[in-house]
């Protein structure tokens, strides 16, 4: 298809580069937005872990109820690094 070239947003034969890029930045943004989003969940589930009580102890006192929220963050900061590497 022709076009007149006050219509073109990149060069000649340079649309799926633009393209690529815009979902380039695309996947960053969103990444961005569920890491944010994660964390949050998380802080949620430690005040609760926190809140709640089991045998007049609070579930954070338990080791494997702290282990698995340590798993959990641990994900969480792996899947940060990953979006963030793939944001420069």
């Amino acid at each position: 298809m022709e076009v007149d070239d006050k219509y073109r947003v990149e060069g000649v034969n340079d649309g799926f580069r633009a393209v690529v890029e815009g979902f380039n930045l695309g996947k960053t943004f969103i990444g961005g937005s569920i890491l944010g989003e994660v964390k949050w969940l998380i802080n949620q589930g430690l005040q609760w872990i926190r809140e709640r009580k089991l045998f007049g102890q609070s579930l954070a006192s338990y080791q494997g109820v702290s282990f698995e929220l340590a798993k959990i963050y641990e994900e969480l900061e792996a899947a940060r690094l990953l979006v963030y590497s793939n944001s420069i």
